[in-house]
């Protein structure tokens, strides 16, 4: 295992602060980074996610993700992205839930070796931030259970409850387990082909960051889902092959990244071998010029070859680039401001209905697409967004069904229809909500009006970006959000809807009993509303229940062993010998 002081070193502090504005702003400053696309498909002749391919075909016989690193370190790169398992589903480490691995017997004993925990210790050894992508869709495992696109959350079938069986998702979560356990610190983990291919509800995202920050409570979460604003990640990330760019007036700390090589592949093909980079250091220089001022660092996309190894020209391309680049970074660019809050912990609803149904440029704009999880319709080459449309005159309502009630709501993110930037006959921004009333209930019969809080005052702004509004917390089971004026003002439309908590950009603060949890652990958790509101870091005061009587808390942790017991307050945590972080059961 790898210190969280290696991780110090290069500019990376996990467990000194766990606020997530604090993690976004450590990220900001990692300002140039470099991905590496590798795996099967770098041997399969297409570059493409084909499932189950022979084991036989990976082969790569001079295998070095040190000089990965090494190639990364000379383009001055100060985080290091590898796609540890892509939608082909194949796994570069030594994964116990798959025999799909690059560890298995049926791999050639040359190449038999664990490429995560090769890329890992080489970031480390060189002070780059490691950066594990792992694909939620897979195309191999249990005979493509994991490859679901859903377009109808209405049609589909092999569901419990709207979600895939549990037995799917635990093969996925196990998974992420074993990524941010089994390595020393991930201080980030990319996710792809969920938002754009199955959605957030079959396969519920916020399980996901449960799992997650049960292990590695610091790492930040990445999506690539299209959008140019976080939604349920913590930052977004924008494809620029697929034409997304950050908005020119963007605060995020993000990230921008695009392809290298020959044709349409993020995996190197027959066609990159021995020839020059296809794409030229100018066009990502000016990536760079007009990314960095808007806190979005620039990572391009240079893909080992078939044998494992940075081919001498994009060694080649990558001193070219790290001569260039440090004269485009502005050396006086401000500290990244002030993000607005993003929610921490998302619901999955269980059901959305709404005051009338109508059409738009996808088809029925069924209430429950508001709640599907899918928002991928800002990438240029295909839309797959599902949305719900009203019908008739405005006011229209659309509630959502959160399936039990929850203490201490207080939030809700809406994702306006995102538009096809390339398909005109799809181009639609009217019924986007400029005016709104948000109230919730308990039977969803009476309802009670929110107080908004904050600079959330009934009104959103007229364009395509993520919209939030922060109200005092309720406990509640169903929330119902009214549209009162939209542009067009002819109907509402809203490709997602979600309620949960937010990111808290006060002090953490005592918000009660959250019953529902998805891990069974922390059913009845009592939860400081933070990061740590699942998990208290080592060392840090005040995450404990202030000013609490009455109550009695449990200590436990990470790997579920009971630590000690506390009466009332605790105004800091012991530190017990070999536990990392806790969980608090309160009684």
């Amino acid at each position: 295992m790898v210190s969280a002081m290696v991780l110090l070193c290069s500019g990376w502090s996990l467990f000194a602060e766990t606020h997530i504005d604090t993690l976004r702003r450590n990220f900001s400053n990692l300002r140039v980074g470099m991905w590496s696309h590798f795996g099967m498909n770098t041997f399969n002749g297409s570059g493409e996610d084909v499932a189950n391919e022979p084991l036989t075909m990976y082969k790569p016989t001079k295998i070095n993700p040190a000089q990965w690193v090494s190639a990364a370190k000379q383009m001055g790169a100060q985080y290091y992205v590898l796609t540890a398992k892509h939608a082909d589903g194949f796994c570069l480490w030594n994964t116990a839930t798959t025999t799909y691995n690059c560890c298995n017997a049926g791999v050639t004993d040359s190449a038999r070796k664990d490429v995560v925990a090769l890329l890992v210790q080489a970031c480390h050894d060189s002070g780059l931030v490691p950066v594990i992508y792992v694909s939620v869709q897979d195309r191999s495992w249990n005979g493509g259970a994991l490859n679901v696109v859903s377009t109808d959350p209405l049609g589909r079938t092999g569901l419990t409850n709207g979600r895939l069986p549990a037995a799917t998702l635990s093969y996925e979560f196990n998974q992420i387990k074993e990524v941010v356990s089994n390595y020393g610190d991930v201080p980030v983990v990319v996710t792809d082909g969920w938002a754009w291919s199955m959605g957030h509800t079959i396969v519920p995202y916020q399980a996901f960051r449960d799992t997650l920050y049960k292990y590695s409570p610091n790492t930040i979460t990445i999506e690539l889902d299209g959008l140019v604003f976080p939604w349920q990640g913590d930052l977004p990330i924008y494809e620029n092959s697929k034409g997304v760019f950050p908005f020119a007036n963007n605060t995020y700390a993000s990230s921008i990244i695009n392809k290298t090589g020959h044709g349409n592949y993020w995996f190197w093909v027959k066609a990159d071998s021995g020839v020059a980079v296809a794409a030229s250091t100018t066009t990502f220089l000016s990536m760079v010029s007009r990314c960095d001022s808007l806190w979005c660092s620039t990572a391009p996309n240079v893909m080992p070859n078939d044998q494992g190894l940075i081919q001498p020209e994009y060694v080649t391309w990558c001193q070219q680039f790290g001569a260039a680049v440090a004269s485009h970074e502005k050396a006086n660019r401000p500290p990244l401001p002030t993000q607005p809050p993003s929610m921490e912990r998302t619901i999955t609803a269980v059901n959305a209905a709404a005051s009338s149904t109508g059409t738009n440029v996808m088809g029925t704009g069924y209430p429950r697409y508001a709640i599907d999880g899918i928002s991928d319709g800002g990438f240029a080459d295909y839309y797959t967004e599902t949305i719900w449309t009203s019908g008739g005159a405005l006011p229209q309502n659309i509630t959502v069904d959160l399936g039990a009630v929850y203490d201490s709501v207080d939030m809700c993110t809406c994702v306006p229809v995102q538009i096809a930037r390339t398909d005109t006959t799809k181009r639609d921004s009217l019924g986007s909500i400029t005016a709104y009333q948000i109230s919730w209930s308990t039977d969803d019969t009476t309802f009670t009006a929110v107080t908004l809080t904050g600079a959330s005052n009934g009104t959103w702004a007229a364009n395509t970006a993520g919209k939030y509004a922060v109200f005092a917390p309720v406990n509640a089971r169903y929330f119902r959000l009214t549209a009162t004026a939209t542009i067009g003002n002819t109907k509402a439309e809203i490709s997602e809807l979600n309620f949960g908590y937010d990111n808290f950009a006060n002090a953490p603060r005592l918000t009660g009993v959250r019953p529902h949890s998805s891990i069974p652990i922390q059913t009845g958790v009592l939860k400081p509303a933070s990061r740590s509101s699942l998990y208290f870091s080592l060392g840090r005061n005040g995450l404990s229940p202030a000013g609490v009587t009455g109550r009695s808390f449990d200590y436990y942790s990470i790997d579920g062993k009971k630590l000690f017991h506390q009466e009332g307050e605790v105004s800091a945590l012991p530190n017990s010998a070999g536990a990392r972080a806790y969980i608090v059961q309160s009684h």
